[in-house]
């Protein structure tokens, strides 16, 4: 049987150790199931976040932080170091706008992908931690040409290409009967050029 490790309070959500077949549940078995539901909810917050990202959908995305949450975005720079790109974004209502005026805007059929894995959970009482990797792909559909598709094309039809990579490093709240993000930070493993002006 594979459990998760606890430890102090702290439960590894995704990380196991062996116990034989022969013993009972461990004296901590309803802690770790605890824990394991609460850092699936956890995931699933990241989850909502990249849709809402990828779907430009600032109201769903805000309401996924605590009313004064705070987001940070940073970027490699040459010496390999992370360093701030824009100001802290702090509530709801900044982070939306952030998200529905800041980003490109998509559509047709332009879309993107934020992509998570590896995720790890700490559950701490009322306090999450969450650290995951991320890979961003934009996708631009071809449209069909007027006369038709030429003869044998078949398939998807167009452009996946990644663009972004780097880690979604958050800390939660529990709120009620879920959770809230707290402090999100957004580190990128490339370098990112503003616009200018």
């Amino acid at each position: 049987m594979i459990a998760p490790a606890v430890a102090a309070g702290v439960s590894l959500v995704g990380v196991g150790v062996s116990n034989a077949a022969t013993r009972g549940p461990p004296p901590a078995a309803a802690a770790t199931r605890a824990n394991d539901s609460a850092g699936a909810h956890v995931q699933q917050i990241l989850a909502r976040y990249v849709r809402a990202t990828d779907h430009r959908d600032g109201a769903a995305l805000s309401a996924l932080l605590t009313p004064q949450g705070k987001v940070d975005v940073s970027a490699k720079n040459a010496k390999g170091d992370h360093q701030p790109v824009g100001s802290r974004i702090v509530g709801r209502t900044a982070i939306a706008s952030a998200v529905t005026e800041r980003q490109s805007p998509l559509g047709g059929m332009r879309s993107e992908h934020h992509v998570t894995s590896d995720p790890l959970v700490e559950i701490h009482g009322k306090t999450a931690h969450l650290n995951a990797q991320f890979l961003t792909y934009a996708v631009h559909g071809a449209a069909e040409p007027a006369i038709g598709w030429p003869a044998g094309t078949t398939g998807a039809q167009g452009v996946i290409k990644p663009f972004e990579a780097g880690y979604y490093d958050l800390t939660l709240q529990r709120a009620g009967s879920g959770w809230q993000i707290s402090h999100l930070r957004v580190l990128h493993d490339l370098p990112i050029a503003l616009p200018q002006g």
